[in-house]
C-alpha cells in the first residue's frame, strides 16, 4: 500500500493522495476502472428487475389474474409507482399533476422535461435513461469511495456489487428519484472528503432539490468543515486548510439552500411553505413524525398478531440498517456516519415503515459498511446471491402489487 493510502487509513489525512490531485476518483483507481468494477453489478441488477417485470406480464396475461392492482402494477412497469408522479409532473407541471404532486421535489422531473424537450424523447423513455445513467454514476462513485477510505480495490467491487443488488436497489431501474439522489449524495461526500467545497455545495444543492432528505447532507458537510478547521479536536485530526470561510460555509448551506429553494416557490406558488411537508406526513402515506420506538414497538406487534410478512421484511431491514450505521460510525470517517444514521432515524419516524428499506438505502455509506465486513469470499458471495434473490423476489412483489416501493 502507498504512503498516502497509509496516511488514510491510519486517519491522519496529512496529504492529499497525488492521483487525486490528477483527477482520478480514489487512490489507486481511474474513472475507467471504476467502470470496469461497476458496470458488471449495475447490469445484473438491471437485468433481475427486468426479469421480475417480464414474469409479472407473464402472470397476469396467462393466468387471469384479476387483482385491478396487479394488472396495473405490471401495466406501469418501470413507470409505476411514484415514477408515475414524477412523469405527469414532467408532462404537465405541478398545477396539472395536482396538489398532492408536491411532496415529489423537483430536480427530476424538471431535467427530464427539459431533455424531452432537447430530444423530443418520450417522458417515459428520459425518465428511465436518467434512472439508468445516474445508477451506473452512482455505482462508480460509492465503488471509488469504498477503495478510497477502506483502500481495497476488492471491498470496493463488493461495494458496488451490495449497492446494486440490495433489495430495494430495483427502483434504480424505474423512473424513481433515488439514482440522480444518491448521485448528488455521494458525489457531495466525494468532494468534501478532497476539500472540493465548491463542487460539494453545488452536488448538495442538488440533493437537496432532488428529495426531502437531501438537506441532511448539511450534517456531513458540517463535520467536515469541523475537522478540516481542526475546532472539535474529537473529529480527528485537522487536515491542511482549503478554501476559505466562505466557500466552507457554501458547502454546508447547499443542502439547505436546494430545499428552501423548492419551498420559497411552493411558498410563492401556493402559499404555503411547509405543504410538500404536510402531504408527506398525511396518514395515507409517511405518517406524522412518530417516536421511533413506538413505531417499532407497534410493527414488531403487527407481525406478531397478522403475520404481516412485508413489515416482517421492513423491520429486518431496521435491524440491518441500524447495525450497519454502526459500523459506518466505527469503521469510516464520522462524516459518513452521522449521515446515514440521520438518514435511519428519519426514515423510521413516519407512522409506520412503509417503503422504509427504499428510504434507508439512500444512506449509501451503510453499503459502504457492509462492504466492509465482507473481506471473506466465502462470506461475500453468499450474501451477494441472497441479496440478489432478494432483489428479483421484491421487485416481483411490486410488479405484481403486493409491494410498494
Amino acid at each position: 500500500m502507498d504512503t498516502a493510502a497509509t496516511a488514510v487509513d491510519a486517519g491522519t489525512d496529512s496529504a492529499e493522495p497525488t492521483e487525486l490531485a490528477s483527477g482520478c476518483p480514489a487512490r489507486g483507481t481511474s474513472w475507467s476502472g471504476a467502470f470496469r468494477a461497476s458496470w458488471p453489478a449495475w447490469a445484473v441488477a438491471h437485468f433481475c428487475t427486468l426479469l421480475a417485470l417480464a414474469i409479472a406480464k407473464y402472470e397476469v396475461t396467462h393466468f387471469r389474474i384479476s387483482s385491478t392492482q396487479a394488472t396495473s402494477a405490471a401495466h406501469s412497469g418501470l413507470l409505476g409507482f411514484d415514477a408515475a408522479w414524477y412523469r405527469l409532473i414532467a408532462e404537465s407541471g405541478y398545477r396539472g399533476a395536482g396538489y398532492s404532486s408536491l411532496r415529489f421535489f423537483p430536480a427530476l422531473p424538471v431535467i427530464t422535461h427539459l431533455l424531452h424537450d432537447v430530444t423530443r424523447l418520450p417522458t417515459g423513455a428520459v425518465l428511465l435513461a436518467i434512472a439508468a445513467v445516474c445508477s451506473l454514476a452512482a455505482t462508480m462513485v460509492v465503488y471509488s469511495l469504498t477503495v478510497f477510505e477502506l483502500g481495497d480495490q476488492a471491498l470496493g467491487s463488493r461495494a458496488a456489487w451490495l449497492f446494486s443488488l440490495v433489495p430495494s436497489a430495483y427502483v434504480l431501474t424505474m423512473g424513481y428519484s433515488e439514482a440522480p439522489f444518491i448521485l448528488a449524495c455521494a458525489g457531495c461526500l466525494f468532494c468534501l472528503r478532497r476539500q472540493r467545497w465548491i463542487w460539494a455545495a453545488a452536488l448538495g444543492y442538488l440533493a437537496g432539490l432532488t428529495r426531502p432528505l437531501g438537506v441532511l447532507l448539511a450534517l456531513a458537510a458540517t463535520v467536515e468543515v469541523l475537522r478540516e478547521s481542526g475546532l472539535v479536536a474529537a473529529l480527528g485530526p485537522s487536515r491542511p486548510p482549503s478554501g476559505d470561510l466562505a466557500r466552507r460555509s457554501l458547502a454546508v448551506a447547499g443542502p439547505v439552500a436546494g430545499t428552501v429553494t423548492y419551498l420559497g416557490w411552493v411558498a410563492a406558488s401556493y402559499h404555503d411553505f411547509f405543504a410538500p411537508v404536510t402531504i408527506q406526513l398525511n396518514g395515507r402515506r409517511h405518517g406524522s413524525v412518530t417516536d421511533p420506538l413506538a413505531v417499532l414497538v407497534h410493527s414488531a406487534s403487527q407481525v406478531v398478531h397478522t403475520h404481516d410478512l412485508v413489515v416482517a421484511g421492513e423491520l429486518a431491514a431496521v435491524v440491518l440498517s441500524v447495525a450497519m450505521a454502526a459500523v459506518a460510525l466505527y469503521k469510516l470517517p464520522l462524516s459518513y456516519g452521522v449521515f446515514s444514521a440521520a438518514v435511519v432515524v428519519v426514515s423510521i419516524s413516519g407512522h409506520s415503515l412503509d417503503s422504509y428499506a427504499r428510504y434507508a438505502w439512500s444512506a449509501f455509506p451503510l453499503v459502504m459498511a457492509g462492504a466492509a465486513l465482507l473481506r471473506s469470499e466465502r462470506v461475500a458471495v453468499p450474501v451477494l446471491v441472497a441479496s440478489g434473490v432478494g432483489l428479483l423476489g421484491l421487485a416481483m412483489l411490486s410488479f405484481q402489487g403486493v409491494y410498494v416501493p
